[in-house]
């Protein structure tokens, strides 16, 4: 064999060779290609997932916190307007006349059925009540014609003690504390075994919380109660 024929076969094997390896080439560089677009778009494809989530979930908050923003001003505005009716109905009582306001304190004291020695805590506005010979003698000067020296000089404690005791059947003694109690309007009633918060803040707490469905319905509708 010529040299001539072998550098021409050598030529052809590297030229087939060289040709084998750029075809293996293409393919593997279009398979990694490939690859790697799949691998891409995979990527991507989790990514705007993720994000869709997030801003779907971003709005759901945002929509709740709208609905609670919206349930708390509400309610703000419920609490607003029951502190309105209360401070109205607190009006109310201040504008009692003296047998009226005795009246209230009256059923009031015989509800707490308090025995032995009570000391009575009055409010700035109603102590002069209890340290008034005026004040007793316009309620009970006149009772049962029994007008006399002895009936006026009684001060309202006084004649707490007679009524009280009698209904009891049992003493029940009511002192006036000369101190004014920290309250606005209405009585504290300081006994030997428990006290009693007879202010008017108390007491028209206590009404509003017995009577909160019937007073929701009335103020906000049927529903606004929840009951």
């Amino acid at each position: 064999m010529s040299a001539e024929t072998v550098i021409k076969k050598i030529q052809d094997k590297a030229q087939a060779e060289a040709e084998l390896i750029k075809r293996t080439g293409r393919a593997d560089a279009e398979a990694l290609r490939t690859s790697i677009i799949a691998e891409a778009n995979e990527k991507t494809a989790v990514i705007a997932k993720r994000a869709k989530d997030q801003a779907e979930l971003i709005l759901k908050g945002g929509v709740q916190q709208a609905e609670l923003d919206n349930r708390i001003s509400y309610l703000n505005c419920q609490h607003a307007l029951l502190d309105r009716v209360k401070e109205k109905a607190k009006e109310q009582i201040r504008k009692y006349d003296d047998k009226k306001w005795f009246e209230l304190y009256l059923k009031l004291i015989d509800r707490y059925a308090m025995n032995g020695k009570v000391t009575i805590q009055a409010s700035p506005e109603d102590i002069g009540k209890f340290k008034s010979k005026a004040f007793s003698a316009g309620l009970f000067g006149e009772e049962k014609g029994l007008l006399s020296k002895l009936t006026k000089d009684r001060l309202l404690s006084d004649h707490l003690t007679r009524i009280v005791s009698e209904r009891r059947g049992k003493a029940v003694i009511f002192t006036l504390d000369d101190e004014p109690a920290d309250i606005e309007g209405g009585v504290i009633l300081v006994g030997e075994e428990y006290d009693v918060d007879l202010s008017y803040d108390a007491i028209l707490d206590e009404i509003f919380q017995q009577n909160e469905k019937e007073i929701a319905d009335s103020l906000f509708g049927a529903k606004a109660s929840g009951k």
